[in-house]
């Protein structure tokens, strides 16, 4: 083989390479899996946050008292009677 065929064949092998290093460096678009499963992440963090609210298991979420909520600040305090003649409290007066 001539050194001229020789130079040529090494430069295309070279072009070559060089093409497919070019081709490995620019930005490939996601598949659809990738970014179906990035809307289907935000979709579902964006859902638990909006349920989380809605129950109120968020710190800053509704403060409206229900019928069934629970105050731990409310304590209960009742008068002190005192028997009369050693008749329990309540008991009927005859």
């Amino acid at each position: 083989m001539s050194p001229t065929v020789k130079k040529i064949l090494g430069a295309v092998a070279l072009k070559q390479v060089y093409d497919r290093v070019q081709e490995a460096q620019k930005p490939q678009k996601p598949s659809l899996l990738a970014r179906l499963f990035k809307l289907t992440l935000i979709g579902g963090a964006v859902g638990g946050a909006v349920y989380a609210y809605k129950n109120g298991l968020l710190p800053f979420g509704n403060k409206e008292q229900t019928e069934y909520s629970y105050d731990s600040s409310v304590s209960v305090q009742r008068p002190i009677e005192t028997p009369v003649n050693g008749e329990p409290v309540g008991a009927p007066n005859a």
